[in-house]
C-alpha cells in the first residue's frame, strides 16, 4: 500500500474548531455529551461552546458520551472501501476509553478489509495540547512524511507537550469527589494542573489568589517551554476569551512565543470545569516517566507504543 496516501482523523476532544481542522486537511469524528437528559453533538465552533456552557449554567448534571466501536467503525469504512490508510490520533486514554474502542473497531476493520492501514495512536494528552499533536500531523504529512513515519515522529513527541491548567476547582478535574471545594473558595485557593506522563491530569501546585495563580503559571511556563519563539502558544479557555487573552499576552510576552492561537475547551473537560478553565499547551521539556513502575507494566506499555506506530490496529 502507498505510505503517502492517507488521511489524518482525530476526535472532537483535540478542541480545535472544524473549519480549523478542514484547512489542514484533519476530519474530526464528533464526540457526544448529554445534560441532564439531553443528548447533543460537540460541532466544534464558537457557537456550540457557547451553548455547552450556558446547558451547564442550568445545574443539570452532564457527562461526556465515549465513542464506541461502531461509531469508529462506521466513520472510517468509507476510507477502508476507498483503500486509503488511515492515521488516527486519539484523545488520551488516561482520561476517555476512545482509544480502546477505535483500536476495536481498527481491528474489526482489518479483517473486512485485510489491505487496508491504519494506525491508532495514544496521544497521552487532553484538549488543545491534543490539538497540537494534531496540528504537528498535519504539517508532517504537508512537509511529504509517510503514516509510518509521522506516527513515529508524533510518538517521539507526544510527551513533550506541556499542558498547564490555570483552575479555580482542582477537585472536580482530577475527580476528587470529597475535596472541601467550598473551602478552596472561601480562601481563594487556586490550582495549576498538568498531566502525568501517561497523561492523567493532576494537580501540580496550589496557591492564593488570582495574582499569584497568573504569576506561577508565568514562571513554569517560561521554565518550561522549548525554543517558544519558534513555536504557537495554544490558549484554550472555557468560555472566557477575556481571561485567556490576558493570559495569552502574559505568557507570549514573558517566554517569548512566535505568536498565539485561542480555542475552546470542548465538552470532555469543559463538563468537568465549568466557565472560567484557562489551559496553555506548548512543546517543551518531556513529561517525567514513573519513578519505580513494576516492570512487567513497564513491558506492557513498551508493547503497546510498538504496535502504535506498527501499520496494524493496536496503536
Amino acid at each position: 500500500m502507498n505510505e503517502y496516501n492517507y488521511v489524518i482523523t482525530a476526535d472532537s476532544g483535540c478542541d480545535l474548531p472544524a473549519d480549523f481542522l478542514a484547512k489542514r486537511g484533519v476530519f474530526p469524528i464528533h464526540m457526544r455529551y448529554v445534560v441532564g437528559s439531553d443528548a447533543y453533538t460537540d460541532d466544534m465552533n464558537d457557537v456550540s461552546a457557547r451553548l455547552f456552557y450556558n446547558r451547564l449554567e442550568t445545574g443539570a448534571k452532564g457527562a461526556p458520551v465515549r465513542l464506541s466501536a461502531d461509531d469508529f467503525y462506521a466513520f472510517w469504512e468509507p476510507y477502508a472501501q476507498a483503500g486509503q490508510a488511515v492515521l488516527h490520533i486519539s484523545i488520551g486514554s488516561a482520561v476517555s476509553g476512545c482509544w480502546e474502542n477505535g483500536c476495536a473497531a481498527a481491528r474489526r476493520l482489518q479483517q473486512a478489509y485485510p489491505d487496508w492501514q491504519i494506525i491508532c495512536l495514544d496521544s497521552t494528552l487532553v484538549s488543545a495540547g491534543y490539538g497540537l499533536l494534531v496540528i504537528t500531523a498535519s504539517e508532517l504529512k504537508e512537509n511529504g512524511r509517510t503514516i509510518s513515519e509521522c506516527a513515529a515522529a508524533l510518538e517521539a513527541l507526544k510527551h513533550s507537550v506541556v499542558g498547564l491548567f490555570a483552575a479555580a476547582a482542582p477537585e472536580r478535574l482530577c475527580g476528587e469527589k470529597n475535596a472541601p471545594a467550598g473551602l478552596n473558595t472561601l480562601l481563594q485557593v487556586r490550582s495549576i494542573l498538568d498531566l502525568d506522563y501517561n497523561g492523567r491530569l493532576k494537580v501540580r501546585e496550589m496557591v492564593r489568589g488570582d495574582k499569584a495563580l497568573r504569576q506561577r503559571m508565568t514562571k513554569l511556563t517560561c521554565e518550561l517551554s522549548a525554543a517558544p519563539s519558534a513555536q504557537t502558544l495554544i490558549i484554550a479557555h472555557a468560555d472566557c476569551i477575556g481571561a485567556a487573552i490576558e493570559y495569552g499576552n502574559l505568557l507570549t510576552a514573558a517566554a517569548g512565543f512566535r505568536d498565539v492561537y485561542y480555542t475552546n475547551v470542548g465538552p470532555v473537560i469543559g463538563i468537568h470545569a465549568g466557565r472560567g478553565l484557562v489551559a496553555a499547551f506548548f512543546m517543551g521539556l518531556e513529561r517525567e516517566q514513573p519513578a519505580a513502575e513494576p516492570a512487567l507494566r513497564q513491558a506492557g506499555r513498551r508493547a503497546i507504543r510498538r504496535r502504535s506506530i506498527a501499520g496494524s490496529t493496536a496503536g
